[in-house]
């Protein structure tokens, strides 16, 4: 069935193709949230001396996660919000834990 036998015009569906590559950005940006998320979740279940004892692997994850975000589309507001977090987190960090860590050095 064409859209000449029930007299209709072909509806311009184009913004279809945008929207879909809209709904893929916001998919992208979710997962990443969720990869960084269940990142930081491993270190709230961490001991305490077990966290103390290393304290360079949270320094990595949070700058691989700086890193990665500051790489994404600014599409979402909690991509900023995470950025802030980060910088928070790394501000507590070097003023409580750098002795020899990588940012002692920075």
């Amino acid at each position: 069935m064409s859209f000449a036998t029930v007299s209709t015009e072909k509806m311009d569906v184009d913004f279809l193709s945008d929207l879909d590559d809209e709904l893929d950005s916001y998919e992208e940006t979710w997962s990443r949230l969720g990869e960084y998320r269940a990142g930081f979740k491993e270190f709230e279940q961490e001991d305490w001396i077990v966290f103390r004892a290393k304290p360079y692997q949270f320094e990595e994850f949070l700058e691989y996660w700086d890193a990665t975000l500051r790489d994404q589309p600014k599409d979402s507001d909690f991509i900023y919000h995470v950025l802030k977090d980060i910088d928070e987190c790394k501000v507590y960090f070097k003023e409580h834990f750098c002795n020899d860590c990588i940012c002692a050095k920075m």
